[in-house]
C-alpha cells in the first residue's frame, strides 16, 4: 500500500470517529444534541436515533474500505462518493430548513471528507482502477455487455414488465390521492358552498383529503375527545 493510500485509510478513520462523535449521542441522548445544534422540536428523539442507526451502519460500510482500500477498488470509491451525496444533500437542506447554519457545518465536514478521500484514491489506485476516459468507457461498455446478457433471460423481460406495471398502478394511486389537483366542487345552493366550499387556499396550501380523513384515525390522542373532528366543536353531517 502506498503513501496515497495509507493516508486515504487515515482519513476515512477519522470521518469513522466523526459520525461517531454524532451517532452515539443521537441515540443515546437525542435532546442533548438537539439542544447542542440549536434544532427546533420537530427533530424528535425517534428520528435523530434513526439517524444515529444509519450513521452506525455507514461506520461499519466504510471500516471495510479503510482496511483494504485496494481489495475492491469500486468500494473504496463508494466511500469517497458517499460523501460528496451527503453533501449535496446538506446543502439542498440549507435551502429549505430553518437551520442554515447547522446544515452548513455538516456540508463543510463531508464536503471535505469527500475531496480529500477523492483525491487520495486518484492518486494512489492503480492506473486501472483510477477515474479516467479510458476506465469510464470500459466500465460503461462491461455494464451495455451485462444489461443485453441480462436481456437475453425470459425471467428478467418478465420481471421488468411486471415491475412496471406496479410501479404505474402504485405511482398512479400516489399521484391520485396525494398530488392531483381537481377543480373545485359546484355546490347546489349557495348554503352548500359556504358550508363545504373551499375558502380560497392555492393547492400547495391545501392538506390531500386522504391525509385529512386519516389523521384523527392514526392520532386520537391528540384530540380532545371522541369523534374526530367534530371533538373540536366542528359540526359534522352525515354523509358530509
Amino acid at each position: 500500500m502506498n503513501k496515497y493510500l495509507k493516508w486515504f485509510t487515515r482519513v476515512v478513520w477519522v470521518g469513522i470517529i466523526f459520525n461517531l462523535a454524532v451517532a452515539v449521542p443521537s441515540i443515546l441522548t437525542p435532546q442533548l444534541l438537539n439542544i447542542t445544534f440549536g434544532l427546533g422540536p420537530e427533530y424528535s428523539d425517534v428520528w435523530l436515533r434513526n439517524v444515529g442507526m444509519l450513521l452506525l451502519s455507514m461506520c461499519l460500510f466504510y471500516g471495510v474500505a479503510a482496511h483494504a482500500p485496494l481489495r475492491f477498488p469500486a468500494y473504496s470509491w463508494l466511500v469517497a462518493a458517499s460523501r460528496l451525496i451527503a453533501a449535496v444533500f446538506w446543502l439542498y437542506m440549507m435551502r429549505v430548513t430553518s437551520y442554515p447554519g447547522v446544515m452548513f457545518q455538516f456540508f463543510l465536514a463531508d464536503c471535505a471528507f469527500g475531496v480529500a478521500l477523492a483525491v487520495l484514491l486518484q492518486l494512489g489506485m492503480p492506473p486501472e482502477s483510477r477515474i479516467s476516459l479510458a476506465n469510464l468507457k470500459r466500465c460503461a461498455s462491461d455494464f451495455a455487455a451485462f444489461l443485453k446478457a441480462k436481456w437475453r433471460l425470459k425471467s428478467v423481460r418478465v420481471g421488468l414488465a411486471v415491475l412496471l406495471v406496479v410501479g404505474a398502478a402504485v405511482g398512479y394511486v400516489l399521484w391520485d390521492n396525494l398530488l392531483r389537483a381537481r377543480p373545485d366542487i359546484a355546490y347546489a345552493s349557495p348554503e352548500e358552498h359556504w358550508k363545504y366550499g373551499a375558502i380560497g387556499l392555492s393547492n400547495e396550501s391545501r392538506v390531500p383529503l386522504y391525509v385529512w380523513k386519516a389523521l384523527p384515525r392514526m392520532f386520537p390522542e391528540k384530540l380532545p375527545g371522541p369523534g374526530g373532528y367534530a371533538s373540536f366543536g366542528l359540526i359534522v353531517e352525515e354523509g358530509k
